[in-house]
């Protein structure tokens, strides 16, 4: 949380001031965690208390597994934290270039690297496709945190398709922890229509099911156990605005003085509305399909920018304001490519029309 939270803080209002303040927090933390390292990996390093180890748990209450049962496995324990790891030595390496401490940056990049090479060899199973127990939040982590080799990418997301759709008919098996990670991955994947699928069902395991049963909260355990307001299973509302709103900040161009509109149009849903309230003002991006039209409606603040990207076969399909969008006054690098198209403009209202998938 050390590195994580700044980052995250720092990306969506872009005050590097957080980053320089935790740096040397950050740095104690990942050198601290070096003395735990052996045979290549982060190895389990803390105690056990009231019972159960508290600590080092991998992913938190999945369905069907209570909270008293505690780790998933060791393997997949195991697998969990080093990606996690592997997480936080991506993000040290960003935080040290941004605060322009290179040789930092490169040591904790070549570590990452050095980590998820580690992973891929020890944990991916005989199958090729899958790792340690197989379960969702063992799939989108390596896929998330490039511990999966490119080449091996389509392989083990469509593992993690067929493991959604067919195995758990179209049911989420992930706790707190993988929730969030799935959630994250399928929306930089414009997989929205898995996000959907999983979002729209009303039996157990799902949000659907807490409400039909009565939940005004979110609950820390699918089926009700335990706490009934906890602030984990809350990732739904990042798929709202991230991925069906596609308001998604960019790392380059923190607190949204640039940013990506790629609003979740596969996501089967017929219209949405999203806003975000940023550092320069309201952002706001909504889009409906009707009669075999898709609408886009976008406005991005004074003094930022956006990077719109909408699917389409062909440049020419796609309007603005009525007319061709490549030729459209500030609208520029328009391109359609692998069924995108894509643009980047300058502040102001946008009205983009295309033919509807």
């Amino acid at each position: 949380f050390c590195i994580t939270m700044p980052w995250m803080a720092y990306v969506s209002y872009g005050d590097r001031s957080i980053l320089e303040q935790g740096w040397p927090v950050m740095q104690k933390w990942l050198a601290f965690i070096e003395t735990k390292m052996g045979d290549g990996i982060l190895q389990p390093y803390s105690g056990i208390g009231a019972g159960m180890d508290w600590s080092f748990l991998g992913d938190w209450v999945p369905p069907g597994r209570k909270q008293g049962s505690g780790r998933v496995d060791d393997r997949s324990t195991l697998f969990f934290n080093n990606c996690y790891l592997v997480h936080c030595l991506q993000l040290a390496s960003k935080i040290g270039t941004v605060l322009g401490n290179t040789d930092d940056a490169a040591r904790y990049a070549e570590q990452a690297a050095a980590l998820a090479k580690r992973l891929q060899e020890k944990f991916l199973n005989p199958d090729g496709v899958t790792y340690v127990n197989g379960e969702q939040t063992y799939l989108a982590m390596p896929l998330l945190f490039n511990v999966t080799p490119e080449s091996e990418r389509a392989k083990v997301l469509a593992a993690l398709e067929k493991d959604i759709v067919e195995t758990r008919k179209g049911h989420l098996n992930t706790g707190m922890h993988g929730n969030y990670y799935m959630a994250r991955l399928l929306i930089d994947e414009r997989r929205n229509d898995l996000l959907t699928l999983i979002h729209t069902k009303e039996d157990f395991p799902s949000y659907g099911f807490m409400l039909k049963n009565g939940a005004t909260t979110i609950l820390e355990e699918w089926d009700g156990d335990n706490s009934q307001i906890h602030n984990t299973m809350i990732s739904v509302g990042m798929w709202f605005i991230r991925g069906l709103g596609g308001i998604q900040a960019d790392e380059a161009h923190p607190g949204f003085k640039h940013f990506t509109a790629s609003p979740g149009v596969e996501s089967g849903l017929g219209h949405v509305e999203a806003t975000h309230l940023s550092e320069y003002g309201q952002i706001v991006s909504a889009w409906k399909k009707e009669g075999g039209v898709l609408t886009y409606d976008l406005t991005v603040p004074p003094n930022s920018t956006a990077t719109v990207i909408l699917p389409a076969t062909a440049l020419g399909a796609v309007m603005e304001s009525g007319n061709p969008a490549a030729a459209q006054p500030g609208i520029s690098n328009a391109a359609c490519e692998n069924g995108l198209f894509r643009c980047d403009v300058v502040s102001g209202m946008y009205k983009f029309t295309l033919p509807a998938s």
